[in-house]
């Protein structure tokens, strides 16, 4: 079923992985996460190709992504 919505609960699974075009699911997917989600509830990691980071400079400075002195 391409195109079809899938849902993935994360208090079963706590780390979850996606692989894809990233306007399609990484905006999506965030937008989600950090609108009906703290920061204190959810935090994100970033792993991605350095040729993207113009595309996803917005995401670093979201309260919900891990700091890189681990105190957030």
């Amino acid at each position: 079923m391409a195109g079809a919505p899938i849902t993935v609960s994360l208090n079963e699974k706590r780390v979850v992985g996606v692989v894809g075009d990233v306007a399609d699911v990484f905006k999506v997917m965030v937008t989600n996460l950090i609108t009906l989600h703290s920061s204190d509830e959810v935090k994100l990691v970033l792993v991605y190709n350095p040729s993207a980071t113009g595309d996803l400079q917005w995401a670093n400075d979201l309260p919900h992504v891990w700091s890189g002195d681990r105190k957030q």
